[in-house]
């Protein structure tokens, strides 16, 4: 599968770190994307990121922010010139106004040494920590990728032995039940 083949294919790592991911496409082509990318100081990124629409248009462009994304990330760039860099690289490519294309994003670097969590976002749907049996909803108000204005909420938190940390694409909490029911933000928030 295209899409699959641009997704991280190892996650493994050397630090006292477990990662799991579930990736489930609705399209053949999306723009869904996530990566997990080691910097040499030991810190680990950790980056969601969702182009709008699907098919072959939303898949290049997922394409080119991923390549983007992780020449930036090497650079060691801080998150908040990552993302408007990434902002007008957005924008240039969006041609006619009525096709806009947006990307939402979050882009977490966590820092084992210390359990530094530092999230940035960019209209993106939260990340939760779940902690000592206790969820903690992150909501970072942005705008996304492609609209104007580029500051993007930015938030730190030290993590704990045993923590857990989740990010979603909006496709969890859009799927619906039999009865059109949507997911939302609550069941996953129980869940």
């Amino acid at each position: 599968e295209p899409q699959q083949s641009l997704l991280p294919s190892s996650l493994t790592t050397t630090e006292p770190v477990e990662l799991a991911t579930f990736f489930e496409p609705s399209a053949a082509i999306g723009g869904d994307y996530f990566d997990l990318l080691k910097l040499d100081d030991g810190r680990i990124v950790v980056v969601i990121a969702d182009v709008s629409g699907h098919g072959l248009s939303a898949g290049l462009r997922m394409a080119m922010l991923k390549a983007a994304l992780v020449m930036l990330v090497e650079q060691q760039l801080p998150a908040q010139e990552i993302f408007s860099r990434l902002n007008g690289l957005v924008r240039e490519g969006q041609g006619n106004v009525g096709s806009r294309p947006l990307v939402t994003a979050t882009l977490a670097t966590f820092d084992p040494r210390g359990g530094t969590l530092e999230l940035t976002n960019a209209g993106h749907v939260p990340t939760y920590i779940l902690s000592r049996g206790k969820v903690q909803e992150i909501l970072l108000p942005s705008p996304p990728l492609g609209m104007l204005g580029d500051r993007y909420a930015h938030c730190e938190v030290t993590l704990k032995p045993g923590d857990l940390v989740v990010w979603l694409s909006d496709g969890l909490i859009e799927t619906a039940d039999r009865d059109g029911e949507p997911f939302g933000f609550d069941q996953v928030e129980r869940t």
